[in-house]
């Protein structure tokens, strides 16, 4: 187990790409924590998680909000005391699903605002969050 007794955060992490990314985290051994936008697919996502073995919890988090970044940060530490591994997964969803050959500059913008954000959001919080493990 390559990830025993490590914390993760998935951001994005209730359902497809992220939650299959949580998943190997869990088969490696690391307690994992999924954030997403939507309780119910974050509840699913856990007892997932733990029918495969593994200790997670959901955390309600909007990565376009920095209180939300701050917040699943500080419910990971509380609960398992340190943070190891964060996965920036999560984006802001097309609400109108336009196809993608028709989607604008404009439509995508708020999409890749929050890009910076996050990445530099893991830097400033995330890091001291990791302690001593760097």
């Amino acid at each position: 187990m390559k990830l025993k007794d490590k914390v993760a955060i998935v951001a994005g992490g209730t359902k497809g790409i992220g939650l299959g990314i949580a998943l190997e985290f869990v088969h490696e051994g690391a307690k994992v924590v999924i954030g997403g936008t939507t309780d119910s697919t974050g509840q699913v996502g856990v007892a997932e998680l733990e029918a495969a073995g593994g200790e997670a919890m959901f955390v309600n988090c909007d990565v376009s909000r920095l209180d939300h970044l701050d917040r699943i940060i500080e419910k990971t530490v509380e609960r398992f005391g340190r943070l190891d591994i964060y996965v920036a997964n999560a984006g802001i969803n097309d609400s109108n699903k336009t196809h993608f050959l028709d989607i604008t500059p404009r439509a995508i913008h708020p999409n890749y605002g929050c890009e910076p954000q996050r990445h530099v959001f893991w830097w400033t919080k995330g890091c001291p969050a990791n302690g001593e493990a760097g």
